[in-house]
């Protein structure tokens, strides 16, 4: 901490540019090394000097060390050259350094000045963390805003593509039979042109997933980058005050022999004295008492420093547990809502297909009442449950294909909805689909579907094993 002290700030006319022929307007304190004015110099000289007197008087009188007398180079004016202020400041500025060196009351005061500036930093550093959350929440906040407004665009247009569908429908009622098979035509290749684009958009929508995760990623790693390099300049920071210490320590026990050799001579000079022979010998013990209290003061202070360093570590590691298992928690509710979004669906499409057939049954017989054609008796029976069956093997092929798309033949199986081809159904099987429909080829590219979808929401296959 001696060395710190001697870190002077210069005040002579090369510590700053100034136009030639000007003086400096600054002259260096012999007793607290600040530059001040040459008018305010000597009132700051007199106050300064009450002052460290002040603070010599709180000390023991073996610590108390008085002040040097001030320069013997005149205190230069404001007419003076800069040659006189440079010699002045100069002369003052080896008074402090040397007197500093010694003084307790300096080295306190440099203490001081130090845990304050210690202080200051931390606040800074709380100060830059506090604005970079609120930066975070900021872009969270904008973030969730957008999805929001592509959610409602996307419904949007799908209300759209329904009424278009509605209305195609309606224009189809109304076409002649001659139409109805370049209608069936149109709207085959209107399907297959959507679900094109339905293939292109969820392509898309994957691509900007990937993108968003590569940045984030990329911002992780920078933090990660940044988290180091601040972790060992703190380290640096902690290494040279550790060898300040150190050097201070050193520069104590030289000072310290040497006054033990100057007590040593005193103490043999005094052995010729017999009379004081017992005054000496009572300051020796109060001496090694006061030694003794400042090494106990000394190591208390340090084992709260760790007991302080160790809680700290501590909270951060319970921190960092908290945050993994939140993300932990979070993963498994993407996971559960992809799920239900995924059986909602199939219960649409499921409702969409009964729709269908119904509209086709009233299509068929409005043709009929149209071409004036009716059904024997009996064939009315027949085709309702002909069109029946075909609305319910559909709706179960669904149920099947999404139960295979979600986990694999094996679990539809056990959960009965698909049966061996070729033999009777058990009674549990009776709305299981032979499983001999579903190849190998059809079964990839349900997988395929599926785990495009969970990319889209920016979950992983892992997700979609864990749930099962």
């Amino acid at each position: 901490m001696a060395a710190n002290l001697l870190d002077v700030p210069e005040t002579s006319a090369r510590a700053r540019p100034r136009s030639p022929g000007v003086p400096p307007i600054s002259c260096t304190c012999y007793a607290c090394g600040r530059p001040f004015g040459t008018t305010s110099v000597l009132i700051h000289q007199r106050t300064c000097t009450k002052k460290h007197q002040w603070g010599l008087d709180k000390l023991p009188p073996k610590k108390r060390v008085p002040l040097p007398n001030p320069p013997a180079t005149p205190l230069p004016d404001s007419s003076a050259s800069s040659d006189a202020f440079d010699a002045y400041n100069s002369d003052a500025r080896e008074l402090y350094s040397n007197h500093a060196k010694i003084c307790a009351y300096c080295i306190d005061q440099e203490k001081i000045r130090q845990d304050e500036e210690a202080a200051e930093r931390l606040r800074r550093e709380a100060e830059e963390a506090e604005a970079r959350r609120q930066a975070e929440e900021a872009a969270e906040r904008l973030r969730r805003e957008a999805e929001e407004a592509e959610a409602r665009r996307q419904a949007e247009e799908a209300a759209e593509r329904l009424r278009r569908e509605a209305e195609e429908a309606e224009a189809r009622r109304q076409a002649e039979e001659a139409a109805e098979r370049l209608r069936r035509e149109a709207e085959e290749a209107e399907a297959r042109r959507q679900a094109e684009e339905a293939a292109e958009r969820l392509r898309r929508e994957v691509e900007e997933a990937e993108a968003r995760r590569q940045a984030e990623e990329a911002a992780e790693r920078l933090r990660r980058e940044a988290e180091e390099a601040e972790a060992r300049r703190q380290a640096e920071e902690a290494a040279e005050r550790l060898r300040r210490e150190a050097e201070e320590a050193e520069a104590r026990r030289q000072a310290e022999e040497a006054a033990e050799r100057l007590r040593r001579e005193v103490e043999e000079a005094e052995a010729r004295r017999q009379a004081e022979e017992a005054a000496e010998r009572l300051r020796r013990e109060a001496e090694e008492a006061e030694a003794r209290r400042q090494a106990e003061e000394a190591a208390e202070r340090l084992r709260r420093e760790a007991e302080e360093a160790e809680a700290r570590r501590q909270a951060e590691e319970a921190a960092e547990r908290l945050r993994q298992q939140a993300e932990e928690a979070e993963a498994r509710r993407q996971a559960e809502e992809a799920a239900e979004r995924l059986r909602r669906e199939a219960e649409e499409a499921a409702v969409a297909v009964e729709r269908l057939a119904a509209e086709a049954e009233a299509e068929r017989r409005r043709r009929n009442a149209k071409q004036k054609t009716f059904l024997r008796k009996g064939e009315g029976k027949t085709a309702y449950d002909q069109t029946k069956e075909k609305i319910e093997r559909e709706k179960l092929e669904a149920e099947a294909r999404a139960d295979i798309a979600h986990f694999s033949v094996k679990h539809a199986r056990e959960q009965g909805k698909l049966a061996p081809a070729g033999r009777s159904k058990a009674p549990c099987e009776d709305k299981a689909v032979d499983y001999v429909e579903v190849d190998s080829k059809t079964e990839r590219q349900w997988r395929e579907k599926d785990l495009a979808d969970l990319r889209t929401l920016g979950l992983s296959e892992e997700s979609r094993v864990v749930k099962h």
